[in-house]
């Protein structure tokens, strides 16, 4: 558990440093979660919550072709 605590005092500025921007929104349920949208063909949103802040950036460019995929019925 030390060196977990000792690790999450870097996460804020490395966040910043790889362009998230930082909230002081507190995670109620002490656990880190994460979410990944696909908000465009080319990009993606991404929203870490961590206990303490929540790190988010927009328009991120994405590693994989993002295809949309269409049913009809």
């Amino acid at each position: 558990m030390q060196k977990g605590r000792s690790i999450a005092k870097y996460v804020p500025g490395i966040g910043l440093l790889l362009g998230f921007t930082q909230e002081e929104e507190k995670n109620a349920m002490q656990e880190v979660s994460a979410s990944v949208i696909a908000a465009s063909a080319d990009s993606i949103d991404v929203k870490i919550k961590f206990p303490e802040l929540t790190l988010r950036r927009e328009a991120l460019p994405s590693p994989l072709p993002i295809s949309r995929t269409t049913t009809e019925q």
